[in-house]
């Protein structure tokens, strides 16, 4: 069935496209996923310039956005246009014959596209925002499954998607596709907490009244800290930390929950970080003043205390989390418990556990059986069978020693 909808006619390069706005209803139902289109299966790897559709990402992320937020926005979609030999541009011109000559040249640009119906539409650039409208729109996955958690939104049947539009050439297509993918810089892991607002870990770990440290000893823009650096911790081991502390509370990071949740969950975090820096330690010490005549102070503590690196930051706050949680102690006791763990650089008991020589370890793997140790210390309860493979990991990463003493 044909249809003729408003239109710009535009030039980018050599290519020719046309920006058309459509209800997102119309989108979906005219639209093709390029893994769903006949003979895609069959195509060599050079043919297919599509990747296949992560649809983990789609359901999980992209369409609980679209479905929940009232101010969700993206892009263009960029389309190329199989079957377009019936796909017809007028520009207004052609009807407005005495257009006055200052509106004849912006004129020349608009107009009305005329769409056969029989023309295939297949997304260059926004496959998976595609396949998320539809999925927001009815509420069911890819196989027509509900998705768990996920209510439908027929409101966003009417939101107008924004398309640019190219009448399809194959090594046009392929090349558009590429280019438009390697130059797009993803943004960064920093970039992402920075900004983000419906995460809420992300949220809560920018909110200096909620962690108690200082915007100048916070370092945004990297995941370490260099020697000689006045940075105390990073905004991402904060939010891993802020991830611990939720863990059982706000499980995804995907959505923002309602007002009354947000502020349960930012008194928790609160609560933890002033347990965790409020004690008498390195921590409390390095952010008691912040201001840049007390940068040297911080350097000369992160020469000799682990507790000044990001990665045994995260490793200690989470020992004395679940600390707390199992042995059903204070807060404040747990975190004041830390202090009496000997944190020195010279400590052997860190050699392969924290450190590796003078380098500080890194990874989730590493991170997680630093945690169990510092736990032990600090007297976590423990299955015979829990602290038996605790034994026996520690002595597999350290050449046979014997796990440290208990503070």
């Amino acid at each position: 069935m044909s249809s003729v909808h408003p239109a710009i006619r535009g030039k980018l390069g050599s290519t020719e496209y046309y920006l058309v706005a459509l209800h997102a209803e119309w989108v979906t139902n005219n639209l093709k996923i390029p893994s769903e289109m006949d003979g895609w299966a069959d195509e060599t790897i050079d043919e297919k310039y599509q990747r296949k559709i992560n649809w983990n990402r789609v359901e999980k992320s992209i369409a609980p956005y679209l479905a929940t937020d009232p101010d969700r926005f993206f892009g263009s979609i960029i389309v190329t246009v199989l079957n377009d030999e019936k796909m017809l541009w007028e520009p207004v011109t052609k009807v407005l014959k005495d257009l006055p000559n200052a509106y004849a040249e912006v004129a020349s640009k608009l107009g009305f596209l005329t769409l056969s119906g029989q023309e295939v539409m297949v997304p260059l650039d926004g496959q998976h925002r595609l396949a998320a409208l539809g999925c927001a729109i009815t509420g069911r996955d890819h196989k027509n499954e509900p998705i768990a958690g996920l209510t439908a939104n027929p409101a966003v049947a009417k939101d107008m998607i924004n398309l640019m539009l190219v009448r399809h050439d194959k090594a046009l297509s392929r090349k558009i596709f590429n280019k438009v993918n390697r130059y797009a810089r993803p943004t960064s892991k920093a970039d992402n907490l920075i900004t983000s607002d419906d995460d809420i870990i992300a949220v809560i770990s920018r909110d200096t009244k909620i962690t108690g440290i200082p915007g100048r000893l916070v370092n945004l823009e990297s995941n370490t800290i260099p020697e000689k650096s006045h940075y105390v911790t990073t905004l991402a081991t904060i939010y891993e930390i802020v991830k611990v502390v939720l863990a059982d509370e706000h499980p995804t990071n995907q959505l923002l929950p309602e007002a009354a949740k947000q502020n349960l969950l930012k008194k928790q975090s609160k609560e933890f970080f002033d347990a965790f820096l409020g004690q008498e330690g390195v921590l409390n010490k390095a952010l008691k003043k912040p201001e840049a005549s007390e940068d040297e102070l911080r350097i000369r503590l992160r020469a000799t205390n682990l507790l000044m690196k990001p990665f045994v930051q995260v490793a200690a706050a989470a020992a004395a989390f679940h600390y707390h949680q199992i042995n059903n102690v204070k807060l404040k006791d747990a975190c004041k418990k830390l202090q009496l763990i000997d944190w020195r650089r010279e400590n052997q008991d860190w050699q392969h556990v924290l450190l590796n020589g003078e380098k500080i370890l890194a990874g989730d793997t590493s991170r997680r059986l630093a945690s169990r140790v510092i736990a032990y210390q600090l007297g976590i309860k423990l299955e015979p069978g829990q602290l038996k493979t605790l034994k026996s990991d520690y002595s597999k990463e350290t050449n046979g020693r014997s796990l440290p003493k208990q503070v």
